[in-house]
């Protein structure tokens, strides 16, 4: 019985170790988010319902689902205009104008800027 535990306990460890390198591989963005685009805000449940970004420059915003690295959707902002993602409404809005309305799947969602 103790070599068959002396045995076991290294696979285990390489197992474990394997899982969380290929865990780790996983990127924090979809491909379709620059690498250069900053992260601005996220949320996750039980947190903020609301995220919010206020452009300091022109450039160009991008929503993601954390939960499955998708993009929600993306579009172009000014200096001062107000980013906001309603995630129990659905709703993505640029200075209260609605620019995305759909059911959102998942409730962690973060977003992106890319300053032009």
């Amino acid at each position: 019985m103790r070599r068959l535990q002396s045995a076991v306990r290294p696979a285990f460890f390489v197992v474990m170790l394997v899982v969380a390198l290929a865990g780790g591989c996983r990127s924090d963005r979809p491909e379709s988010v620059p690498k250069d685009a900053i992260h601005q805000a996220g949320g996750y449940p039980g947190e903020d319902r609301h995220m919010r970004l206020i452009a300091d420059r022109d450039g160009t915003f991008y929503v993601t689902d954390a939960w499955d690295n998708s993009l929600v959707c993306t579009g172009a902002v000014h200096a001062g205009e107000r980013v906001i993602v309603d995630r129990d409404a659905g709703r993505v809005t640029v200075d209260d104008r609605v620019v995305f309305e759909k059911p959102m799947r998942h409730t962690d969602h973060w977003i992106f800027f890319l300053p032009s």
